[in-house]
């Protein structure tokens, strides 16, 4: 056996348990619900500091269930921000590219809508800010993401600033995180 495999192979079985129980408390949260919370948080991340100051945003085109981030892109957008989105590019790896307007993305990797691929030649700034999602997280940054990695290997790589965007009633103390987890530096909730 390969020394601490066993110790991952139980981290991910706890993370598995923690995406279907939180799973289905996010199921059980209201439209009502979802709308303000969403409102809040975005309140909070266009009057963040990082986010006045940022001239290149990565944000992503949030599904039902996370809090909308529709508004922060389009404010971003307003302000003259270079906004990119997040596109998977490999079963190991994600990429972020420009954001060109809600007609262009198409569906992605478990349905996330992603933007096309740009021009060639189209140089790439490296974002300043990144918001990540999350399926929960704890409020000293640990997140439980949707199990694939790609957010962990792609801040790896970054300097970027970043902000994790999370329905209060989805905060827990309890997220398991190893090695390979990397925290983000601030958790938005509502």
């Amino acid at each position: 056996m390969i020394p601490g495999a066993g110790r991952e192979s139980e981290l991910q079985e706890r993370k598995r348990w923690l995406r279907r129980e939180i799973r289905g408390k996010s199921d059980a949260l209201t439209a009502a619900y979802r709308e303000e919370a969403s409102r809040r948080i975005a309140e909070q991340v266009l009057a963040a500091e990082c986010f006045r100051r940022a001239r290149g945003i990565m944000a992503y085109a949030s599904l039902p269930n996370e809090p909308d981030t529709r508004g922060m892109i389009r404010e971003a957008i307003r302000e003259g921000k270079t906004v990119l989105l997040p596109r998977c590019v490999s079963p190991e790896e994600m990429v972020a590219l420009p954001f060109d307007g809600w007609e262009d993305l198409e569906p992605g990797y478990l349905g996330v809508m992603e933007p096309r691929f740009p021009a060639e030649g189209l140089e790439i700034p490296e974002p300043e800010l990144i918001l990540v999602p999350c399926v929960a997280a704890s409020r000293d940054g640990r997140r439980l993401g949707h199990g694939a990695g790609y957010y962990d290997r792609f801040l790896e790589k970054r300097k970027a600033e970043t902000l994790c965007l999370c329905f209060r009633e989805l905060i827990r103390d309890d997220i398991p995180a190893g090695p390979l987890d990397r925290r983000v530096d601030r958790v938005i909730t509502d």
